[in-house]
C-alpha cells in the first residue's frame, strides 16, 4: 500500500507475432488506487472502496480525486499524493524514494507478465494454424492487472484482452492516446492507395483489408518514407546470411521484421 490505499497496476502488453512470440511492454501505464484506506475491521470487509481498486468503482466515490493533468510526470511529488490515479514512472519514482530495488521489481513483473503469455501460446498458434497458412496476420494488446505485496512481489490479477482506450481524463488522454499511436506505429501498419487499385468491399459495406499475401511487393510505410528496406536495414547492423536467395528465406524474413521494428518502438520495449 501507498499512505494506506491498496492500488494496483494496468501495464499494456502488445503482441505482434506469436510465431514466433514477439512481446512489447509499454514504458508507461496506469496505477489506479482504492478511494478508501485498506482495512481489516469487519465493519469494512464489505466497503468495495476499500478493498477494489478498479475505476468502475471507485470513480463513484465521494473521495475520487481524478487527475486532470496533461502531464503528471512533471509535477511535484506532493501534488499527486491524493490523487486516485498515478502513471506508473510516478510509482517507479515512489517506491525508489521509499528504497525500494526498482530493477529487481520490473523484472519480476517482466517475467510474471511473459510467463502469462507463454502459457496460451501453444493454444493460440494452434487456432492461427487452422485459420491460416499466413503468418503475421494479427496483433493484439493486453491490459495486464497487476499487484504487488508486502514484500513488493508482483501478483497477477487478471489480463484484459480488448482493454478500454477511452480517457476519463487529461492524464487517460495523454497516456492512451501516445499508446494508440506508439501501438499502430510498431505494428507498421500498411495503408493501401485508393489511387493505385480499387479498394475490395468485405460484409456490411466496410472496407477489406489486404492480406499480408495481397501485399508482398508492398514495402512498409516506414521504408517508405526512409528509403531503407529491411534487407538493408539488417546489413547496416551487421546482420548477414549465407546464400544467394535471401528474400526466401524464412529466416531472414522473420528477422528482418523484427530488426524494422526497433526502428518504430516509440514507448514500447
Amino acid at each position: 500500500m501507498i499512505n494506506g490505499r491498496k492500488y494496483d497496476m494496468r501495464l499494456y502488453v502488445l503482441v505482434v507475432s506469436y510465431d514466433p512470440l514477439v512481446i512489447y511492454l509499454y514504458k508507461d501505464g496506469l496505477v489506479r488506487f482504492s478511494t478508501e484506506k485498506y482495512s481489516l475491521k469487519p465493519k469494512n470487509m464489505n466497503k468495495q472502496c476499500v478493498h477494489l481498486t478498479n475505476y468502475s468503482i471507485n470513480k463513484k466515490a465521494e473521495n475520487y480525486v481524478r487527475n486532470n493533468n496533461k502531464d503528471s510526470d512533471n509535477e511535484d511529488e506532493q501534488a499527486t499524493e491524493d490523487q486516485s490515479k498515478w502513471s506508473y514512472n510516478q510509482l517507479k519514482t515512489k517506491l525508489v524514494s521509499l528504497g525500494a530495488d526498482w530493477e529487481t521489481v520490473d523484472s519480476e513483473i517482466k517475467d510474471v507478465l511473459i510467463k502469462s503469455i507463454i502459457s496460451v501460446e501453444p493454444h493460440i498458434v494452434h487456432s492461427m494454424n487452422v485459420q491460416t497458412k499466413h503468418k503475421n496476420v494479427c496483433f493484439e494488446l493486453y491490459g495486464f492487472d497487476v499487484i504487488l505485496d508486502s514484500k513488493l512481489k508482483p501478483w497477477l490479477l487478471e489480463v484484459n484482452v480488448g482493454p478500454s482506450l477511452s480517457s476519463s481524463s487529461p492524464f487517460d488522454k495523454r497516456l492512451k492516446t501516445k499508446l494508440i499511436c506508439d501501438m499502430l506505429t510498431l505494428v507498421g501498419v500498411r495503408p493501401i492507395s485508393k489511387g493505385s487499385e480499387k479498394q475490395k468491399i468485405g460484409p456490411g459495406g466496410l472496407p477489406r483489408l489486404r492480406h499480408h499475401a495481397e501485399s508482398e511487393k508492398v514495402s512498409s510505410s516506414y521504408s517508405k518514407l526512409h528509403g531503407r528496406t529491411p534487407a538493408k536495414t539488417m546489413l547496416e547492423r551487421g546482420v548477414s546470411f549465407k546464400g544467394n536467395d535471401r528474400s526466401k528465406n524464412e529466416e531472414f524474413e522473420v528477422i528482418s521484421e523484427f530488426v524494422e521494428q526497433q526502428d518504430r518502438l516509440g514507448s514500447f520495449n
